[in-house]
């Protein structure tokens, strides 16, 4: 199949196909995958030679879920052509027309954005919230000096 009959079955397929559901946006983070990848998170921070304070965990959980869900979505608009063509593929909401690849890319935009503020508000939330303040520590210094 040629490029040129690709892109007008893709066409065609848009246009018959219907709105965009909320399944088909929780499909576009591709669910399976992102979830293996906070599986492992988890297991990483509950494996952790420390304790690790539970904001800061769930922190790092929320950021790599969004993540691995962007990219996710990334993959799926950057191969719709070629899923298009694929049998197992073709009935993703990208490639079959229901969720447009524009809105896919704004998405993206969107997300990266929420992302890196989000860790950037992390950075500054330990200081701000003085969640590693040890008295104890502290004290110490000021004994020492």
């Amino acid at each position: 199949m040629s490029d040129t009959t690709a892109q007008i079955d893709m066409a065609l397929t848009r246009q018959r196909s219907s709105e965009a559901s909320v399944g088909d946006y929780i499909a576009l983070l591709k669910p399976r995958v992102m979830s293996l990848v906070v599986f492992t998170a988890l297991v990483g921070i509950v494996a952790a030679p420390s304790a690790i304070n539970p904001v800061i965990g769930l922190t790092a959980l929320i950021c790599i879920a969004v993540g691995a869900g962007a990219s996710g979505a990334l993959n799926m608009w950057y191969d719709a052509d070629i899923d298009a063509k694929m049998q197992r593929t073709k009935g993703r909401p990208v490639p079959m027309g229901r969720i447009d690849p524009g809105i896919v890319a704004g998405l993206e935009l969107y997300f990266i954005n929420r992302l890196l503020y989000f860790c950037l508000w992390c950075a500054d939330f330990p200081r701000e919230h003085d969640l590693f303040h040890d008295p104890k520590r502290e004290g110490r210094r000021q004994s020492l000096g």
